[in-house]
């Protein structure tokens, strides 16, 4: 019995490396909201086959994910404030079948900080407060829902405690 575990596990090895060899992942994709679906896979070379997933109810999911010795980057275009996200694990981005002319309107990305691997928590929140300092010198600000008050300092923290989801304004 344990040499038929052992087997099964030999075999799903083997295919990983043969679909590894052949969808070659690109080291860095450019995304760029606004973008037609079709316009973001040949921009990165990225097939339909293995990169898009079309669902039912009327999206579009374009897909990418890094094998993990090997994390990515993302570089987000949006002019002046664009950036680049390093160690990056995966990126998937929406688009709606029946607006393709509006092209991708949301994309998450999934990411590592310092590295990856076994890191102390320090080094973790070092990495992701120099990633929101480039995105402030970049331009880029925190938004609150519309709905939302626009509280500093104390009140902030108060309202966040008392179980409201809040970003405090950084002004």
């Amino acid at each position: 019995m344990k040499w038929l575990f052992f087997l099964a596990i030999l075999i799903l090895w083997g295919c990983e490396g043969d679909r590894r060899d052949k969808f070659m992942s690109p080291e860095v994709v450019a995304i760029q909201i606004g973008q037609p679906g079709k316009e973001f896979l040949k921009k990165n070379d990225l097939t339909e086959e293995s990169s898009v997933q079309r669902q039912p109810a009327g999206l579009n999911f374009y897909r990418h994910r890094w094998p993990s010795q090997a994390r990515g980057r993302v570089e987000v275009e949006h002019g002046d404030h664009g950036f680049t996200l390093k160690d990056v694990i995966s990126l998937q981005c929406v688009e709606d079948q029946e607006k393709p002319e509006e092209g991708i309107y949301s994309c998450s990305v999934n990411l590592g900080f310092a590295g990856g691997g076994e890191v102390p928590h320090e080094a973790v929140r070092d990495d992701f407060y120099r990633f929101i300092d480039t995105l402030v010198a970049l331009g880029w600000r925190p938004w609150n829902q519309h709905d939302l008050p626009r509280l500093k300092g104390k009140e902030a923290f108060s309202y966040l405690l008392e179980g409201g989801t809040y970003i405090a304004p950084l002004d």
